[in-house]
């Protein structure tokens, strides 16, 4: 009883976190735009992780490296890039309804790439959370707004690129903690976030001007 209530509890967190992300998305790109929100994003975790990487590096096969790699880009770095300029045009609502596709993604992939094996368990999850996709739009107090959908097609590849990480780990990194991989992977992405923001102009801006630091605060919490 006492771990079936643990799971719910960590579901509901977990919810929480993912949830929240959309609307901090939306209050960073206020003043930032959605490269810079993307980068501070990521920027900021890696160097929340970086004292762990140096530990973990030494956990990390080499043979195993580009796995991780491949792992960190498809698991945050891409889809940090793809959610915030998705949402330059589309409603945080809308994103956060289509991002309910990851399930539906990961397991066409593990069918068509990795030989996932389907159960009715498996089955009975997508057709729920299919069923949610379809009522959240309906249960909206506000009606949700569907122009410029293309953009929606960014969180398409993001949950693409989240259904595909999710083999990528169980196959080929099964033996490595998450801790390992996500510490190792964020590490390498420092580099390339403080270009990005260099690129972009962040480091000219008046940066305790005009709210600013509420949307870096935004994008750091992501």
């Amino acid at each position: 009883m006492q771990t079936r209530t643990q799971d719910w509890l960590l579901f509901i967190i977990l919810s929480i976190i993912w949830g929240s992300s959309f609307i901090l998305m939306k209050i960073g790109m206020q003043h930032l735009s959605a490269y810079q929100v993307a980068s501070i994003r990521i920027l900021s975790a890696g160097i929340v992780l970086l004292p762990f990487a140096i530990k973990s590096f030494k956990q990390v096969p080499k043979n195993k490296i580009v796995a991780v790699l491949l792992a960190g880009l498809l698991g945050n770095f891409f889809p940090a890039y793809l959610y915030c300029l998705a949402e330059i045009k589309i409603d945080s609502s809308l994103a956060s309804i289509l991002n309910a596709l990851t399930p539906l993604c990961a397991i066409l992939i593990g069918i068509a790439f990795f030989h996932l094996k389907i159960t009715a368990a498996k089955i009975t999850g997508v057709i729920i959370g299919l069923a949610g996709l379809i009522l959240l739009p309906l249960a909206a107090k506000n009606q949700i707004n569907f122009t410029n959908f293309g953009y929606a097609v960014l969180v398409l590849v993001a949950t693409i690129c989240y259904g595909t990480n999710v083999h990528v780990v169980s196959h080929y990194l099964k033996e490595l903690s998450s801790m390992t991989i996500a510490a190792v992977a964020f590490a390498f992405y420092i580099p390339v976030c403080l270009i990005v923001l260099f690129v972009t102009g962040f480091f000219n801006l008046h940066l305790l001007q005009n709210k600013i630091p509420i949307s870096i605060l935004a994008a750091s919490t992501l």
